[in-house]
Order: structure tokens, then C-alpha cells, then sequence
């Protein structure tokens, strides 16, 4: 509940929430995919120079693996609310800034 002064600022306060919440997830979004990225290319030099020290998995298993996974994602119906719209710009601007 809130205190009786803020009540009327309640959606105007939700919405600011529901953006901030999209802006920290697209950050975190961006740094998580740049470290991925980082980490591929540092198994490719190694495996490349012959370092062994991770194990030698076949391109072919990871991107079979890699469908599987993406085949048992589902989302279900995604209603678009201004809530909901709020949270992607937020996720927009914390990808595009991050």
C-alpha cells in the first residue's frame, strides 16, 4: 500500500518502475551477450593454437544442442499493454547505451 500522499501517482509510478526494470534488464541483456562473445572467441583462439584445457566438443553438437533448446522455449500469448511497452523501450535504450 502506499501512503495516502502517492496514491494518485500510483501509475505514473508503476510505469517509472516497469522502465527502469527494462532498462537494467537490457543492460544486463548486453554485457551478458558481450561476455558470450568474448568467451567464443577465446575458445576458438585456444582450440586454434591447440590448448586443450577445454574439451573438445564438435561445432556440429553445440549448434544441434543449441536448437534444442531454442525448440522447447515457449512464450505464449504476449498481450501488449503500456506497461508492456514501457519495459521493451526500456530494454531498447539499456541494449542500445550499455
Amino acid at each position: 500500500m502506499l501512503p495516502p500522499v502517492i496514491a494518485p501517482y500510483a501509475p505514473l509510478i508503476i510505469i517509472v518502475l516497469v522502465f527502469l526494470d527494462g532498462l537494467f534488464f537490457g543492460l544486463a541483456f548486453k554485457k551478458g551477450v558481450t561476455a558470450f562473445v568474448f568467451v567464443v572467441v577465446a575458445f576458438a583462439i585456444a582450440d586454434f593454437i591447440g590448448l586443450y584445457f577445454i574439451p573438445h566438443i564438435p561445432m556440429s553438437a553445440i549448434i544441434s544442442q543449441a536448437m534444442l533448446d531454442l525448440s522447447l522455449l515457449h512464450l505464449g500469448l504476449i498481450t501488449i499493454t503500456a506497461t508492456f511497452i514501457f519495459f521493451l523501450v526500456g530494454i531498447a535504450i539499456g541494449v542500445a547505451k550499455g
